[in-house]
């Protein structure tokens, strides 16, 4: 099984944000070019990042290469999250589109869910854009799997976005099957676990001692020996077929049979070697071993944990 450059969107929470530090603003452009230039049509941000940053500068950036690529051609998604004053919801709408130069947003995310306040009044605000075609469409991104499927039967609702990697495949075990019944695009997000399935970070002591990435829970026990594991064996794995553990942690994703996986990438670099790997074949043998040891560190999860974080929303 190969990549494909269809299936992939370039993420841009790294790009302009303050949980990932020492990000050049020069690495943020030259990134987005090298995705426009390898040939990826789709684009992910949200208002939360950097606090519009990120959105400001995926939007100067891509309206640069409207003319050769076209407008059109592109899909362009953001997120806001529930505000606590459900009218200034258009507000907040009116403010991405102004940051990312657009007239449209291909997709409009309502960003995590909240225990305390409701999501329906939101999602009542967003419905004149979709009416007047300044949103396309509509998504959920980290909603437990109870919202999800009443949400959809309320709302025009088309796509899902949640994590899935080798470090965290419960999200999409329990919403993968929810989103082909309802017909729900399926984007999963963070192939690569945060930077850990990547070649930089196999240990905690790779991370600096302000990065919140140590306190994720692969790092600690019982989690963190099957976790090195996974590292390792991605690494070999990789190393065999002349791929970097990166592509290979992507591939794994996408042979989850999602319709899109969102690759947030720090640098040109990445990008480039990324897209360098599209067109190698994964043995299914590799892909079934990464698969059975990503089920083991699953099972040491407690049953009622929904996030990566470990975190009660």
């Amino acid at each position: 099984m190969a990549m494909a450059i269809d299936h992939l969107i370039l993420g841009t929470w790294a790009l302009s944000d303050r949980h990932w530090p020492n990000q050049l603003r020069s690495d943020s452009i030259k990134t987005i070019h090298a995705a426009l230039k390898g040939g990826f049509r789709h684009f992910d941000t949200a208002n939360s990042y950097g606090n519009g940053l990120a959105e400001q500068l995926l939007g100067q950036q891509l309206k640069r290469f409207y003319a050769s690529i076209g407008r059109e051609n592109l899909s362009i998604a953001s997120k806001i999250a529930i505000p606590v004053d459900y009218h200034g919801t258009a507000k907040l709408i009116e403010k991405t589109l102004r940051r990312m130069c657009l007239t449209y947003l291909d997709v409009l995310y309502i960003h995590w869910p909240s225990s305390t306040r409701p999501v329906e009044p939101v999602l009542d605000e967003i419905m004149p854009f979709v009416e007047n075609g300044r949103i396309r469409s509509i998504g959920l991104s980290n909603f437990p799997l109870s919202s999800i499927e009443r949400l959809t039967s309320e709302y025009p609702i088309r796509y899902c976005q949640f994590p899935l990697s080798l470090i965290w495949r419960r999200s999409f075990d329990s919403i993968g099957s929810l989103c082909k019944r309802l017909n729900l695009t399926a984007v999963a997000y963070s192939p690569l676990g945060f930077g850990t399935l990547s070649d930089k970070h196999p240990t905690i002591e790779t991370f600096s001692s302000e990065d919140w990435r140590r306190d994720l829970y692969c790092y600690k026990k019982p989690y963190i020996d099957v976790f090195l594991t996974i590292s390792e064996t991605l690494r070999q794995s990789a190393s065999s077929i002349g791929m970097a553990p990166s592509a290979v942690a992507v591939a794994w994703c996408l042979s989850k049979q999602v319709d899109f996986i969102i690759f947030g990438a720090r640098n040109r670099q990445q990008v480039e070697q990324l897209v360098h790997s599209l067109s190698v074949q994964i043995p299914e043998e590799m892909y079934n071993h990464l698969d059975q040891l990503s089920k083991e560190l699953d099972a040491l999860v407690d049953k009622d944990i929904d996030n990566p974080f470990f975190h009660r929303w």
